[in-house]
């Protein structure tokens, strides 16, 4: 790909998954213009927080700034979602009581998995980067 050849890249759910995360983020930010925007989504690795065996390295959000900013001039990190809600559900509710249990709480519109996004908390269950 030619340097500077888009002006957005977004990764959701990708960068755990990679082993030379140094090697992709010099690729992103070759191939992306002056004015291009690089957003991704990872799980957020609290204290208390999600793992997953298939994950090469999860972030904390402030891990994921340290990570960013070599590349990006400004990066900014939000948080989404509650990990203690996402281990409950993982944890205690199993497949037919978990999905009567989502279909109620989504019947009026609401998604127990998504809150509006904030700074990102140790709580957050997902970590988005919005980078520059």
């Amino acid at each position: 790909m030619r340097k500077g050849q888009f002006d957005m890249v977004i990764l959701t759910e990708v960068l755990e998954h990679v082993v030379y995360t140094e090697a992709l983020l010099e690729s992103i930010k070759r191939v992306l213009t002056s004015s291009g925007l690089f957003i991704l989504s990872t799980p957020n690795r609290g204290p208390r927080g999600y793992h997953d065996s298939y994950h090469v390295r999860e972030y904390t959000a402030h891990e994921l700034r340290t990570l960013l900013s070599p590349y990006f001039s400004q990066v900014e990190i939000y948080g989404l979602g509650d990990i203690r809600f996402f281990n409950w559900h993982k944890h205690r509710l199993r497949s037919a009581r978990r999905k009567r249990v989502i279909h109620l709480l989504c019947k009026p519109r609401l998604n127990p998995f998504m809150y509006p996004f904030t700074v990102a908390r140790e709580n957050s269950h997902l970590l988005f980067g919005i980078c520059r």
